[in-house]
């Protein structure tokens, strides 16, 4: 899914670090980065419904931070 949005032009993140062309043991390393930053382990769980979200939109050139999304936006659950 990150690849297919990637070609689409759209840059996936989690606090910085990118999740294009990462491994799943790379991607669940960025989730566990955002402890050092917020004290709490983002959840693989959490990010995965709204890059689910994100996937169905149809949005141009853009980079989206999802752990940012995810920890400073809690509402985007309730529209999931």
């Amino acid at each position: 899914m990150i690849g297919s949005l990637s070609r689409d032009g759209i840059h996936i993140m989690i606090y910085g670090q990118s999740l294009v062309n990462a491994s799943p043991v790379e991607i669940m390393k960025a989730h566990r980065f955002v402890r050092q930053i917020e004290g709490n382990e983002l959840s693989e769980l959490e990010t995965f419904p709204l890059l689910e979200r994100l996937s169905n939109l149809a949005l141009s050139d853009c980079e989206i931070d999802l752990g940012e999304l995810t920890v400073r936006c809690p509402f985007f659950k309730n529209y999931l």
